[in-house]
C-alpha cells in the first residue's frame, strides 16, 4: 500500500513512567511535566518507526519535531533513503522551558517545550531541509479555567496555534 503513517514521537512507555512517577512523588510543578513526559521519548520512539520505515519502506511523517535529537534522526534517516517528512510547530521555535517556567500551563503541551539548544537546532532543521514544514497543532481550549491549576497534571494540554502561524 502506497499510505503514509504519521507518528507522534513519544515513546508511550516512557512518558507513562515517568508521567506516573512524578505524579507519585507529589510532584505538580511545570518541571514535572516536562520530566514526566521525558527528553527521550522523542529519539526513542524515532529511532523505533524510522527502523520499521527503512525495513518496511512505507512513507514515515514524524509530527510536532521537538528535539536536536530529533533533527539529526530524521537526517540520518533522509540520508540513508527513508522516505521520511517531519514537521514542527510555531511554539517550539519560538519557547523553551524558561518560557515554561515562567508562564506555566498556558504553555503545557505535548511534547512538552525544551532547551534553547533545542529551539536552535530546529531552526537550522527548517533551513537546511531536514524539517519539511511548520504545522498549528492547533487545540482550543476553554481558557482560562481549563489552566488554571496549580496543579500541571489538572490542566489541559495543547494551545491555540492558528494565531501563532497567520497573520
Amino acid at each position: 500500500l502506497n499510505l503514509v503513517c504519521a507518528i507522534h514521537a513519544e515513546d508511550y512507555y516512557l512518558v507513562d513512567y515517568y508521567s506516573h512517577l512524578m505524579q507519585e512523588m507529589g510532584r505538580e510543578d511545570t518541571e514535572s511535566w516536562s520530566e514526566g513526559r521525558t527528553y527521550e521519548a522523542e529519539p526513542e520512539a524515532m529511532w523505533s518507526v524510522v527502523g520499521i520505515a527503512e525495513k518496511v519502506g512505507n512513507k514515515l511523517h514524524i509530527v510536532h519535531l521537538s528535539t536536536k535529537e530529533g533533527v539529526n534522526i530524521i537526517r540520518w534517516a533522509k540520508s540513508h533513503g527513508v522516505d521520511a517528512t517531519t514537521e514542527t510547530c510555531p511554539q517550539y521555535l519560538i519557547f523553551t522551558t524558561e518560557d515554561f517556567k515562567k508562564l506555566g500551563s498556558v504553555l503545557k503541551i505535548a511534547p512538552p517545550l525544551r532547551k534553547e539548544e533545542d529551539r536552535e537546532e530546529l531552526w537550522k532543521g527548517l533551513k537546511d531541509g531536514s524539517i519539511d514544514f511548520i504545522c498549528t497543532d492547533h487545540a482550543a481550549g476553554k481558557y482560562p479555567e481549563e489552566k488554571s491549576s496549580p496543579d500541571i497534571w489538572k490542566n489541559y494540554a495543547g494551545i491555540p496555534g492558528t494565531q501563532l502561524i497567520a497573520p
